[in-house]
């Protein structure tokens, strides 16, 4: 991959921080997600990163699962 293309691919990259103003979810949930891999992140010395593309697939599996399990009234 050329210099270029991977400075492009993390120039739009979020934080923890930036993602958790985005998902109202607690710093621990977003641990456990990360550890049990369904949250892919990138971690670059002691800073964690997210791009968009892993960021999307983690929301809308959690809008999947919100769908599951939301019970429906007759």
């Amino acid at each position: 991959m050329s210099d270029e293309r991977h400075d492009q691919k993390f120039k739009f990259a979020f934080t923890d921080k930036d993602l958790r103003k985005m998902v109202p979810m607690s710093r621990v949930s977003f641990w456990r997600h990360q550890k049990s891999g369904r949250l892919r992140y990138l971690k670059i010395g002691n800073k964690i990163l997210y791009t968009p593309e892993p960021v999307q697939d983690f929301l809308r599996s959690c809008e999947a699962e919100k769908t599951k399990t939301t019970k429906r009234r007759p």
